[in-house]
């Protein structure tokens, strides 16, 4: 054992590092405010090197779903306090080590995982502190949707988590945050980012916000794995759960899409933003079909997040009016959900083989047709392609996230032998390449950069990395944390 590793695991043997418990208490002050209290339990540090028996399984549980990249750290540190994260960085720096954040492993394409270099888990810092009265909630980057959105809903408040419930809040926000109910609630998730507490390259704790450090605050909304700091806490502002969410969901065989399309093209242009619309273009696993092409369907789904049933029944009604009854498989007209519901129900939950990609365009109904065709051959028959109406098409915030349209599409192509790996990313490479002509974006969240990097420059504008440059020369000039891309 070198010295420098002694002394390194020496000092952080004696950091605290907690997993934490959820036992959560409420306790009133002298004005009767409730608050949310976490407590933490105490475990020994968590550190891995590439010699350690435990390395491996480390290793591979960062990475959410099945395919596991061959790339390897020098050491996976497990953090659980800002303690653990500035002596880490210090640590880094004293000799010459890059960083990468994993907060919870559900980047599809393993951003956070590098060839050498510290791989730093900070996905049990999950505190949550709640002060209803001030709508404003302290969230830390490990603490998951479905964690928040039940701590939220004891007091009748959401936030616009990510659609799957295990997605951890530090990486999902970071690159933008696309969440239920999203475009009611700020557009992005990340445009409801108040104010984030964080740990620069230095080792500095600093807070980022519209008022102090400007520029960090504007690079935490949207840069992704391109951000230059570690952060510890977000301040979300959050909002009154709504009380009337119902769904209506319309199943159509292939055949019928010129109709669904010619339906959904008219209806666009009233489409508010508590309604969620959402093509999705699956296979029926329970269809006896002899013809595997029979089996292929266009399901039209509308979830409304309303204040009360009269508005909820006023916003699905108005879809429902020029929906293609006759062709219709199956139709379930105003079904009442619950925001919890909602993030249970994910398809994403299973952790298989995924390729994942996604477009913006405006060119929505070319796009839906060039899916219909491309769906007819889909290797695997637990592929989904969602193509998600967007009524407000224009970026109101100025933030590093800084690319939007009128349609988002988010192509995953889902299975489980290894041996079909080739096929089905290759079905997945040729969905993205028909729609090139139409694509005017990508999202960084869900864009397989790793493997195409320039997609990088789709996701971003001009203006952005040129501004994410300057960011990333200020506070990281050393690069301790690089960018998995290049910025161009």
């Amino acid at each position: 054992m070198t010295g420098n590793r002694r002394s390194f695991l020496a000092k952080i043997s004696g950091l605290v590092f907690g997993n934490i418990v959820t036992r959560f208490t409420r306790a009133e002050n002298s004005v009767s405010t409730q608050h949310l209290i976490v407590k933490k339990l105490d475990v020994n540090a968590n550190v891995y090197w590439r010699s350690d028996s435990g390395y491996e399984s480390n290793r591979q549980s960062a990475v959410w779903q099945a395919i596991k990249p061959k790339r390897y750290p020098d050491l996976i540190i497990q953090a659980s306090t800002e303690a653990d994260i500035v002596d880490t960085i210090m640590y880094a720096r004293s000799h010459g080590l890059p960083v990468s954040v994993r907060c919870g492993g559900h980047s599809y394409v393993a951003s956070p995982l590098r060839n050498g270099g510290i791989l730093l888990d900070v996905s049990r810092l999950r505190e949550v502190a709640v002060e209803p009265g001030s709508r404003l909630v302290k969230a830390q980057p490990g603490i998951r949707a479905g964690e928040l959105s039940a701590i939220l809903g004891q007091y009748g408040l959401a936030f616009p988590v990510a659609h799957c419930p295990t997605v951890s809040l530090g990486g999902y926000l970071l690159g933008g945050g696309m969440g239920w109910n999203g475009e009611s609630w700020g557009q992005l998730a990340c445009f409801n980012v108040r104010a984030v507490d964080l740990i620069t390259a230095s080792g500095e704790r600093l807070t980022a916000s519209q008022d102090t450090h400007p520029e960090l605050f504007w690079a935490v909304r949207g840069a992704g794995p391109a951000f230059c700091a570690v952060v510890t806490r977000y301040y979300l502002e959050v909002f009154p759960l709504p009380t009337a969410i119902a769904a209506s969901t319309y199943i159509y065989t292939m055949d019928a899409l010129d109709s669904v399309i010619d339906w959904l093209e008219t209806y666009k242009s009233q489409h508010h933003p508590k309604v969620e619309l959402t093509v999705i273009f699956n296979t029926d696993n329970n269809s006896q079909s002899p013809d595997p092409r029979r089996d292929r369907r266009c399901i039209v789904s509308a979830v409304c997040f309303a204040d009360d049933v009269t508005e909820a029944k006023t916003l699905l009604g108005a879809v429902a009016r020029g929906a293609p009854k006759q062709s219709c498989i199956l139709c379930n007209e105003y079904q009442a959900k619950t925001f919890q519901g909602l993030l249970a129900s994910s398809k994403a939950a299973v952790p298989i083989r995924h390729a994942v990609d996604t477009v913006w365009t405006s060119q929505s109904a070319e796009a839906l047709q060039q899916i219909g065709e491309h769906f007819t051959d889909t290797p695997s028959r637990d592929t989904h392609v969602f193509a998600n109406y967007r009524a407000i098409p224009d970026l109101k915030t100025d933030a590093a996230y800084s690319i939007i349209a009128p349609m988002f599409i988010l192509s995953n192509s889902a299975w489980i032998k290894p041996e079909d790996d080739e096929a089905c990313l290759h079905w997945s490479d040729q969905l993205m390449k028909s729609l090139q002509p139409s694509t005017e974006g990508c999202y960084i969240n869900e864009t397989d950069f790793m493997r195409y990097p320039e997609r990088v420059k789709q996701c971003f504008t001009s203006e952005s990395i040129g501004r994410l440059k300057v960011v990333r020369a200020r506070y990281d000039p050393a690069g301790m944390f690089p960018a998995p891309f290049e910025l161009g």
